[in-house]
């Protein structure tokens, strides 16, 4: 157990006197007049990175970009002064995305295809078949025991079954 009288005492962060300052006394005075006024936090660069033309990465963006940038800006400084305060930030976020809709163009649809389904499927087409096949484009499949390896082949050659009947009914 801890004894009462070898318990350190912690001093006080400040004393009384700095913790409430009196009223009634007059700041200290140090130097000149100007060394009592408050100094204003320095002026905030945001403004000027904002009009800057820079790119997600932080290299300089090409001319079209900062052009195309200026035109967003001022669309949007128009639809703000003309319908504003009419509109809920709600609208002006389905205004944003109406704008990236248009500008933007929709990407292919449907999941992309894996590369390592794509070179076994002109492997296969290009009449490679059985154990070549498997152990060319399954990794590892000397050392998998008997059932994984046939696993890996029967997921292998469903891929490549899949392939073909896709690209079958897409030429048709």
């Amino acid at each position: 157990m801890i004894e009462p009288g070898h318990t350190p005492v912690r001093p006080p962060l400040r004393t009384a006197e700095q913790a409430a300052p009196q009223q009634n006394e007059p700041p200290k005075q140090t130097g000149s007049p100007d060394a009592q006024r408050p100094k204003p936090a320095p002026a905030s660069n945001a403004y000027r990175y904002a009009r800057r033309a820079y790119s997600a990465k932080g290299g300089n963006v090409s001319e079209a970009f900062a052009a195309a940038r200026e035109m967003t800006a001022r669309a949007a400084h128009d639809i703000r002064r003309q319908h504003g305060s009419s509109l809920t930030r709600e609208e002006s976020l389905r205004l944003v995305s109406a704008f990236q809709s248009a500008l933007v163009p929709r990407r292919r649809a449907g999941r992309r295809p894996k590369p390592q389904v794509t070179a076994a499927y002109l492997d296969w087409k290009a009449g490679m078949r059985g154990v070549a096949l498997h152990r060319k484009h399954i990794p590892g499949s000397e050392k998998h025991n008997r059932y994984r390896r046939m696993a890996e082949e029967k997921r292998l050659m469903d891929a490549i079954r899949s392939r073909c009947r896709r690209e079958n009914t897409t030429r048709e």
